[in-house]
């Protein structure tokens, strides 16, 4: 779960929910919307895979 921790504006969220294009690669990782982000969804982006 840390491992999909990101910093936006001095906050951690958590960027745990994804989609996939392929089984094993080209995930899409998201925040679910909250509201201290007014709603809003965050899009992470994690260049290495992630452990699992």
């Amino acid at each position: 779960m840390n491992q999909r921790a990101i910093d936006h504006e001095g906050e951690t969220c958590h960027c745990e929910w994804h989609g996939k294009k392929e089984r094993h690669r080209n995930r899409v990782h998201f925040s679910l919307p909250e509201p201290r982000l007014d709603g809003r969804m965050l899009i992470g982006s994690f260049v290495d895979h992630l452990d699992t």
